[in-house]
């Protein structure tokens, strides 16, 4: 479905004026989107969730899908092409399969992640959950 947003008339002065020459203001569209949309998030935060795990299941990945949609308003869940994980430890190869979980935040609470993470490591049954973050610059 799409939708056409119409645009208020610009008045240039006679001159001819471009897209980018327009303030933020006239390009909204008329639907102002949610004051939570328009708020900086400069953190991306990614987590890597193993499902091979007999205790990583689909239920706790769903688990964390709420858990997270709840405390920060959304979450995106990379589910359909699970990517694949290969480590060396004491000499043996292990193997996990894993999905990303990531949500962007305007604000980064280390003891909150922390303590997540120990809860997801248990929850798992892993030695270790990695939860990555990257400042990002918002295009």
């Amino acid at each position: 479905m799409s939708s056409t947003v119409l645009l208020p008339p610009v008045d240039d002065g006679g001159a001819r004026s471009t897209l980018s020459d327009a303030s933020p203001t006239a390009l909204a569209p008329r639907n102002f989107p949610s004051r939570r949309r328009l708020t900086k998030m400069p953190y991306l935060v990614e987590i890597l969730l193993p499902v091979s795990h007999p205790r990583g299941s689909r239920p706790n990945v769903d688990l964390v899908r709420d858990e997270l949609t709840a405390k920060f308003g959304g979450v995106t869940l990379h589910v359909n092409s699970p990517a694949e994980g290969l480590w060396c430890d004491d000499g043996e190869i292990e193997q996990d399969r894993i999905v990303v979980a990531e949500l962007m935040t305007p604000d980064l609470d280390r003891a909150w992640w922390s303590s997540y993470r120990k809860k997801l490591e248990a929850r798992f049954r892993q030695e270790e959950i990695v939860i990555r973050v990257i400042e990002i610059e918002r295009l």
